[in-house]
């Protein structure tokens, strides 16, 4: 249950953002042509491996607002930072450590007024679900906002699927650029063999208040909404007449 992946670095965040330059730094099997196919879908941002490529990434975004640092290996929210002026990002920088930024760093517009959803499918013993849900903050033991957990609508059958079911404007849309990035993704990576699928899509509001969704991330791994998806599997095996259900997951620190 999961995915395998041609390189370590195709399983994080870095693959959603290009380079700063062609020069870059980049890992071995890197595939510029992936994140400029992504841009239409995703928000403003960079991928670095090296210091000077990260203070560069910055400069540039810090000229549109707000910028969010993320590290390759962060998860439910954690190892991300947000810097609103240069001196910000200033301090931030001496907090990252030159393996760190060696192994990756994101840098992406900071989106106002952020509402996350999850699209995505998993297939398992012979059965093929695929889901639009919400996602849910909770408060980390550092005091810090992190992933809470997921409630998803659940229904048979892969994503290609989804845009019949939710019609709703901003769901379809956000069912479409879920299944933009997969396809592109697995198009750069052929190799790329995947079970379970999902995609953090935000909405927010750009720097003149307008709003924009996009891609965040993918998972191709056990990931937090994991055992709500098995819990609809296992509800669609023990009644062959359901078409939907809605599950959740609920994630709480510090009891």
């Amino acid at each position: 249950l999961g995915g395998v992946v041609p390189h370590a670095f195709v399983a994080s965040k870095l693959v959603t953002h290009g380079l700063v330059s062609p020069g870059a730094a980049a890992p071995p099997g890197w595939e510029p042509a992936l994140a400029r196919q992504l841009s239409e879908v995703t928000f403003p941002g960079f991928s670095t491996f090296d210091a000077d490529d990260l203070a560069e990434a910055c400069r540039r975004l810090l000229v549109d607002g707000p910028i969010r640092l993320k590290l390759a290996d962060g998860i439910g929210g954690g190892g991300q930072h947000v810097a609103r002026d240069a001196r910000a990002f200033a301090q931030l920088r001496k907090r990252l450590t030159p393996e760190q930024i060696e192994a990756g760093v994101v840098v992406e517009a900071d989106i106002a007024e952020p509402a996350t959803y999850s699209v995505g499918e998993m297939c398992l013993g012979g059965r093929s679900i695929a889901y639009v849900g919400t996602q849910g903050l909770s408060t980390g033991r550092d005091g810090r906002p992190v992933y809470g957990g997921s409630t998803l609508c659940v229904v048979r059958g892969r994503m290609a699927d989804l845009p019949a079911v939710f019609r709703q404007p901003r769901l379809r849309r956000t069912v479409e650029l879920a299944i933009a990035y997969d396809r592109a993704a697995q198009a750069a990576y052929p190799q790329l063999l995947c079970s379970r699928r999902n995609y953090d899509v935000l909405w927010g509001s750009d720097r003149h208040g307008n709003p924009h969704g996009g891609v965040l991330e993918q998972s191709w791994r056990v990931g937090g909404a994991t055992g709500a998806e098995i819990a609809a599997l296992e509800a669609f095996a023990a009644s062959p007449a359901l078409t939907s259900v809605e599950t959740a997951t609920v994630e709480v620190y510090g009891l």
